[in-house]
C-alpha cells in the first residue's frame, strides 16, 4: 500500500504528539495529578521511565528534596563496556570534592537506596551496600534499545555530563527542510536560571542591568557549551551560528542556527542540542506511607507495586510504587481527524520522509494495529471535504 503524503502527517501527529489529541488511561498526566497536594515537604515526586511493546511505562519514586551530589562534581565522563553484559556504560570520575562527598554519602546511608537522576528522570534506585571510595561511579541507560542506538546515545550522554549542564533552557523553534540539510532555530531562554541565581545578579547595577548582564553570561556560557557538545559528539559537520540577546525584545535571550547537512541525524541534533544533563544523586525515602495510602483509591489504568529489602540493621523495609502503563491507543486517535484536517489539506510531504514516519509507526504497536492505522487513516483521508 502506498503511502500518501498526507497520511504521513496524520502519522506524524499522533506519533509525535499525542497528548494534543488525548491521552489513554494511565500515563504520566494521571500521575501527577493522583500526586497533587499529597507529597510530603522537603520530599519531590521522579519518574522511571521504561519502553515495552505496549509503550512506556512510569514508576514514581519519592525522593528527598536535596540531592546530595550533583554532576557539577564530575571531572569527566567516558564510555566502558559493562565486562558482564558487553553492554556500553557511562564511567563517571568526580573532582577531589564530589569524591569526598560520595563517600560520605554511601557511607553513612548504608543499606539504604540511592537513585540515579537524569533531567528529573530516574536512571536507577541501587541499594548501597558500603562506602564508595575513590571518586567513581558508572550509570547505564536503555537496556531495551538496540547496541548500536544504545551505543551511540550513551557517548552523547558522556559528552554532556563531562562539557557540563546547558545554564539555559533549549528549546527547537523551527525546523525546515531543504535540498542541502535541515536547517533548524533554537531558542535559548534564561529566565528560569535567572530566577535560581538571585544573588548572582547583586551588583552596583541597577536591576535591569544587573537581569541584563546575568543574562547575556548565561546565553554565552550557553552557547560555548552547545559548540563543544556538537564537535565532541562527531557533529562538526554541522554549521553553527549564534544571535545574542536582541535589545528590541527584552524576553528573547539568544538564537542558534544550525544546517544540518545530509547523512546527519536530525534527531540526534535535536538530542544533543536540547539535553539539559542535569545529574543528581538523591536518596529513596523508603519509609514514607506516602504512596501505600491510596492503596484502593486508584483509577483505571494505574497500579501500586511494593517492593521489599533487607534495610540497616535487619529490618524489612516495605516500598510502594505507582505505576501507570500508558499505551498509546493510536487506532483511537485517528477518530480526531477533523481536528487537523485543515492541516492535512496543506501538508505536502517527500515520499522519502513519509517511509521515515511509516517506521515509526512499528514501535509500541503490534501488526494488526499497523493495518488498521493505515486502512483507517486512508479511509479517514479520502472522506469528502
Amino acid at each position: 500500500m502506498e503511502m500518501s503524503s498526507r497520511m504521513a502527517v496524520l502519522l506524524t501527529v499522533l506519533l509525535l504528539a499525542p497528548a494534543a489529541l488525548g491521552q489513554g488511561t494511565g500515563g504520566l498526566t494521571e500521575l501527577e495529578r493522583l500526586l497533587q497536594g499529597k507529597v510530603p515537604p522537603h520530599r519531590v515526586v521522579r519518574y522511571a521511565v521504561q519502553d515495552g511493546p505496549s509503550g512506556k511505562t512510569h514508576r514514581t519514586y519519592l525522593l528527598h528534596g536535596q540531592a546530595l551530589l550533583t554532576g557539577e562534581r564530575i571531572a569527566d565522563a567516558r564510555v566502558v563496556m559493562d565486562p558482564s553484559t558487553g553492554r556500553p556504560e557511562v564511567a563517571l570520575r568526580f573532582d577531589r570534592k564530589g569524591a569526598k562527598l560520595l563517600e560520605e554519602l554511601t557511607g553513612k546511608h548504608v543499606k539504604e537506596r540511592l537513585a540515579v537522576v537524569l533531567d528529573e528522570e530516574v536512571l536507577l534506585a541501587a541499594i548501597i551496600q558500603g562506602p564508595i571510595r575513590g571518586g567513581s561511579a558508572r550509570i547505564a541507560i536503555g537496556a531495551r534499545k538496540s547496541y548500536d542506538l544504545l551505543l551511540r546515545e550513551t557517548h552523547d550522554l558522556a559528552v554532556a555530563l563531562r562539557v557540563g549542564r546547558l545554564p539555559v533552557a533549549v528549546r527547537l523553534k523551527h525546523e525546515l527542510g531543504s535540498p542541502v540539510g535541515t536547517g533548524m532555530i533554537f531558542e535559548l531562554d534564561a529566565e528560569k536560571a535567572i530566577e535560581r541565581r538571585p544573588a548572582e545578579s547583586k551588583t552596583r547595577e541597577g536591576p535591569e542591568s544587573r537581569k541584563k548582564s546575568l543574562r547575556d553570561a548565561l546565553v554565552e556560557e550557553g552557547v560555548r557549551v552547545l559548540r563543544v557538545r556538537l564537535e565532541e559528539s562527531g557533529l562538526g559537520s554541522v554549521m553553527f551560528e549564534a544571535e545574542l540577546s536582541d535589545e528590541r525584545d527584552p524576553r528573547h535571550s539568544g538564537r542558534v542556527f544550525l544546517m544540518v547537512p545530509l547523512g546527519v541525524d536530525p534527531l540526534r541534533v535535536i538530542s544533543v542540542m536540547t539535553r539539559e544533563a542535569l545529574l543528581e544523586f538523591r536518596l529513596v525515602d523508603d519509609r514514607s506511607q506516602t504512596i501505600a495510602a491510596l492503596a484502593g483509591r486508584l483509577p483505571d489504568g494505574i497500579e501500586m507495586e511494593c517492593y521489599r529489602y533487607g534495610g540497616p540493621e535487619g529490618e524489612t523495609i516495605t516500598s510502594s510504587y505507582l505505576v501507570a502503563r500508558d499505551r498509546r491507543r493510536l487506532v483511537d486517535y485517528l477518530h480526531n481527524v477533523p481536528e487537523i484536517e485543515s492541516f492535512l489539506r496543506k501538508a505536502e510531504v517527500d515520499q522519502e520522509v513519509a517511509s521515515r514516519i511509516l517506521g515509526l509507526a512499528g514501535g509500541g504497536i503490534d501488526e494488526e494495529e499497523r493495518r488498521q492505522i493505515l486502512e483507517l487513516a486512508t479511509e479517514s483521508l479520502g472522506r469528502p471535504r
